[in-house]
């Protein structure tokens, strides 16, 4: 727990030549002594808030004043939740749209920088993945306040937001068509030559990806974001309407997509990143939502994971575009597997494009 602590926090505490260790080992050791099976930190407005994935039965640690004392020489406070990861405050329907989604907006960036370092580690593919969830709401987010609502911080942010997005995307494309190919080799030998082949790619994804992350343009604008609060004019009214308007743009903007060309690849990954985009916009606003609102994010849930699984089909697909006939036969494989994919998401995005259709009426 010790070692997760130290990535969580790398970015946002110094913890350089063993500093705050006596910190991290208390807050560990609550947590251990609580019967916690794993735990996540994030450090938000001078807080370390650390969700415990606590039995049931158990209970959450009570602070000791010698806890206390070793985790405010790091200039913080700590607060344990129950949790296997912490969550965004929910928005208040009531309050001003504004300041919700700023401050949720905080919360992804310093989810974001408590991935950082477990995505230069490296160890485990899903820090990737949560870094690149992270990345992705907030987004969501920032779509969510409106284009024309961003001050100037906010865009650099979006931008630099998008600039990292396709490198851990690609990296984590990359992970998912790995730990798929043995449902898909037809034999031993095809299924070791195309691995090495996914493993080389990955490298250089990897560098990529490393490259950008340690770019001190890049750090320095994720440091800028979690030391100031924009101040914003807009989005105006109550968090209750906005998030309802959010949710219906995203809405409207699935539908179009639907109705888009099907007879290429691109076209199916229009409706998979629009519809993970509704999904993403209803966990960030989920606190000011309607039932019927947050209903989407199940109902999109099933459709948006067989697109997943055609995007990871094309990935391998666009991998193996070449000439290399030791291949042949995994990408007959391919070929099949996807045929059955399309024939099968015909139904569901039928039957979604009409409920879309009455949603809007």
């Amino acid at each position: 727990m010790v070692r997760t602590l130290q990535r969580r926090l790398a970015f946002a505490v110094d913890l350089r030549r063993g500093r705050h260790d006596a910190a991290l080992r208390s807050i560990a050791h609550a947590a251990a002594r609580s019967g916690a099976r794993s735990l996540d930190a994030v450090v938000l407005d001078g807080v370390i808030r650390v969700a415990l994935s606590n039995p049931e039965s158990g209970s959450l640690p009570e602070r000791s004043a010698r806890l206390d004392q070793l985790v405010g020489a790091m200039g913080l406070r700590v607060r344990f939740v129950r949790g296997s990861e912490v969550s965004q405050p929910a928005l208040d329907p009531d309050r001003r749209a504004r300041r919700g989604l700023v401050r949720a907006a905080g919360f992804h960036v310093a989810r974001i920088a408590s991935r950082w370092q477990g995505a230069l580690d490296d160890h485990d593919p899903e820090e990737v993945h949560a870094l690149r969830v992270s990345l992705r709401r907030l987004k969501a987010t920032l779509w969510a306040i409106g284009d024309g609502a961003l001050d100037d911080r906010l865009r650099a942010l979006r931008a630099w937001a998008r600039a990292l997005a396709p490198l851990t995307g690609a990296l984590r494309d990359l992970d998912v068509a790995l730990a798929s190919l043995r449902g898909l080799a037809p034999d031993a030998a095809s299924l070791a030559h195309v691995r090495g082949r996914l493993l080389a790619a990955r490298r250089h994804a990897r560098d990529a990806m490393f490259a950008h992350l340690r770019r001190a343009d890049v750090v320095a604008t994720l440091r800028a974001a979690m030391s100031a609060e924009p101040r914003l004019r807009e989005p105006r009214g109550r968090a209750r309407r906005v998030a309802r308007r959010a949710v219906a743009r995203g809405l409207r903007r699935l539908a179009r997509a639907l109705d888009g060309d099907l007879q290429h690849p691109e076209g199916y990954h229009l409706i998979r990143r629009r519809a993970r985009r509704v999904r993403d916009v209803v966990e960030v606003t989920e606190g000011a939502l309607r039932k019927r609102d947050r209903a989407w994010r199940d109902r999109l849930k099933a459709v948006q994971s067989q697109l997943g699984d055609l995007h990871d089909l094309d990935v391998l697909t666009g991998l193996l575009a070449d000439d290399d006939r030791a291949l042949d036969g995994l990408r007959g494989a391919i070929e099949r597997h996807r045929a059955t994919l399309v024939a099968g998401l015909g139904a569901p995005l039928a039957l979604l494009a009409v409920e879309l259709g009455e949603a809007r009426r």
